[in-house]
Formats: C-alpha cells, structure tokens, sequence
C-alpha cells in the first residue's frame, strides 16, 4: 500500500523516495550516528565504518521487510527526515523514522506518527515500532501518542512498543497485545 504523496498538518509532507535522495539518505544516517561520531579514531575510518553501518541497516530492512515502504519527510518543500513503513497481515509497522537534528522537538514526528495513526485506525489495523530504551524523546512522544509496550520484548536495549485503533481497544481501557 504505496502512496505517491500526502500533505500533512504543520507545512509537513511525505512523498516516496527517489534515487536523487541517496546524498540526504547518507547525511541523515550519519546525522544520526552520534554514537560513531564520538569513537576516538580518524574520521576516515569513522566515514567508513558509518558507510558499512548504514549498507547493513539497508540490507537488514530488506531482508526483514521487503515489502516496506520508504518515503521522505518534507519541511515546506524541504527533506527534514525519513520514515520507513511495512504494511502487513497483523498491522502497520513503523520501522524507521529518523529526522535531521534541525527538525528534532519540533513536533514533525508527532505530526507524521499522528497521520499514520489516521490511516490505521481507517483500517483499522494496529501500529508496532521499536525505539531504542535510552531514546528517551522518543519514548515521550509515543507515549503521548497513545503507544504502550507490547506483551513481547526482543532485548533490553530496545522497546517493542504498540498503538490499537479505537475500533479494536477493549472497553475498559486495557493493552491488547498483538504479535509484532
């Protein structure tokens, strides 16, 4: 379920990725990389090994998701971001959403996570993500948006988090849990 382009709250947009958005693609993973950035070793070797970082993270989404799709995240007609989803039969996966460090607190993930939750409650299929334990701005937003943690963790490190539309939530309020 491929959109060509969708025009959200807030000068926010989506549209499919391009080839000709492989340079922000890379800007953004390195952006984001804060982790590598700080490693105590020539930059060259950092450069590269966020190179290899992002092949791999390439690679594991196709893998794991073949059927995603990717869309860039525009601010007034300019690229702040980039989300990854995967429909499938338990739902709407959200597999990745990253933003520019510029764009970051300044509620376009709010925005674009509240679009998708539109879409899904229309469904109505339940959304999935996983953030990372010590994202604490993310974990802040998703619970703001109503997401709670799944019945099923992985790891420690990561939070498998889930967000039911209205039309499946049980009366009184309580967590459904579906397989993520």
């Amino acid at each position: 379920m491929m959109f060509a382009r969708a025009d959200l709250p807030n000068g926010l947009s989506l549209r499919p990725t391009q080839p000709g958005d492989r340079d922000f693609e890379r800007m953004l993973h390195a952006a984001r990389r804060q982790d590598l950035w700080c490693a105590e070793a020539p930059v060259d070797e950092i450069h590269g090994l966020i190179e290899m970082q992002e092949r791999a993270q390439i690679a594991g989404y196709g893998a794991q998701r073949p059927e995603a799709c990717y869309y860039i995240i525009e601010r007034t007609g300019v690229a702040c971001g980039r989300m990854v989803i995967d429909f499938h039969a338990g739902g709407l996966r959200l597999v990745d959403l990253a933003l520019v460090p510029e764009a970051q607190g300044k509620g376009v993930a709010e925005t674009v996570v509240r679009a998708l939750q539109k879409v899904a409650d229309s469904i109505p299929v339940a959304i999935t993500l996983c953030v990372f334990v010590q994202n604490a701005a993310a974990l802040k937003c998703y619970r703001k948006l109503g997401f709670h943690p799944a019945d099923r963790q992985q790891n420690a490190a990561f939070l498998e988090m889930i967000w039911h539309p209205l039309a499946v939530r049980p009366a009184d309020g309580a967590p459904l849990s579906t397989p993520v």
